[in-house]
């Protein structure tokens, strides 16, 4: 018995304890690791002896947060919406998208679409993936983030010693979750670190000290986002959204946020969602001092969207302005639905 909570579990039925399963889990928990930096805590596996039904649910810190009912034999899973194949959608919760339960004789017409589709066997792995990417953040506190630096200090003492004296080690935490929420990888901490102890002596605001090192690590940022060699398309949002952001901005002692009135989001998340719809899988530019506000509205309708500044381009990145999105003068004037 101990006080603390689990920090994650996976409750399934016995239809689903394959011998091979506690090792895929631990082969994502390391591929996770090498991709973002963060480390993983061991998931918890119990096999529920009642349940029916080829059910999941997956337990973050013992509150649930996915619960999924595999169907049959014989289907796939494709991410996105492709129930005209003769699959049944599933909204996620969380911003973490739609999925589509394919029959299996559907996967390559869903592949023909850009869709990202998982054989059966690959199912469950492929969801665990989604929910521990969105919840990425809740794996780094003061604990990881000591292990990391202390990881870092046989290599490069200099470098954590300087840190440790410019910011305490809450604000460097904040940072990095800041960070591996929008699925920014922190795996070069020397650029990291180096770019926090340039700052912290003229900023102290760690929202924007995270922008800084946003802004350091934009070839990595970029790496991941645009194809090689190829223009990576876009959507601009207008002055007058930014504006609209820029001026909603209160600062207060428990933090920063933008006070927009509830038909002001709704009607920002709507042009998201259209432009979405119609132009697929794009990124979101913006200014940097709006980004961060822009990231938290948009992030309630897809996790996933990369929401970024112009600086973060940078002058070398060759992009494709596929539309503007802005709000009219009424519009904006306007704070009731």
């Amino acid at each position: 018995m101990h006080p603390w909570a689990c920090p994650l579990m996976l409750r399934i039925a016995p239809v689903l304890n394959t011998t091979s399963l506690a090792q895929e889990i631990d082969a994502l928990r390391w591929t996770l690791f090498e991709n973002y930096g963060v480390p993983i805590p061991e998931i918890t596996i119990v096999v529920e002896p009642a349940q029916q039904a080829a059910a999941v649910t997956l337990l973050l810190y013992q509150e649930p947060v996915l619960t999924q009912v595999l169907p049959e034999k014989g289907f796939c899973l494709a991410f996105g919406v492709a129930d005209d194949l003769g699959g049944e959608t599933v909204t996620l919760p969380d911003g973490m998208g739609q999925i589509t339960w394919l029959p299996a004789e559907m996967a390559a017409l869903a592949r023909d679409r850009g869709l990202t589709v998982m054989a059966q066997e690959n199912c469950l792995s492929a969801l665990l993936r989604r929910v521990l990417v969105r919840y990425m953040a809740e794996f780094i506190g003061v604990q990881e983030a000591r292990y990391l630096m202390d990881a870092m200090e046989a290599q490069y003492s200099e470098l954590v010693k300087e840190l440790q004296r410019q910011l305490p080690i809450s604000k460097i935490t904040e940072t990095l979750q800041r960070l591996v929420a929008e699925g920014v990888s922190i795996r070069d901490l020397r650029l990291i670190f180096g770019t926090l102890i340039e700052w912290a002596p003229r900023e102290k605001d760690v929202l924007m000290l995270t922008e800084y090192v946003r802004i350091a690590l934009r070839r990595h940022l970029l790496q991941r986002l645009k194809p090689l060699g190829e223009p990576l398309p876009v959507v601009r949002i207008g002055e007058g959204i930014e504006n609209l952001i820029r001026e909603s901005i209160r600062q207060t002692a428990v933090g920063t946020y933008a006070a927009l009135s509830p038909a002001q989001n709704q009607r920002i998340l709507n042009l998201v969602a259209e432009a979405l719809a119609s132009l697929g899988e794009v990124c979101v530019v913006t200014s940097v001092d709006a980004r961060r506000f822009l990231r938290r509205l948009i992030e309630t309708l897809r996790y996933d969207i990369a929401v970024l500044s112009w600086q973060e381009l940078g002058a070398e990145c060759s992009i494709q302005v596929l539309t503007t999105l802005d709000l009219s003068t009424e519009e904006l004037a306007d704070d009731d639905m």
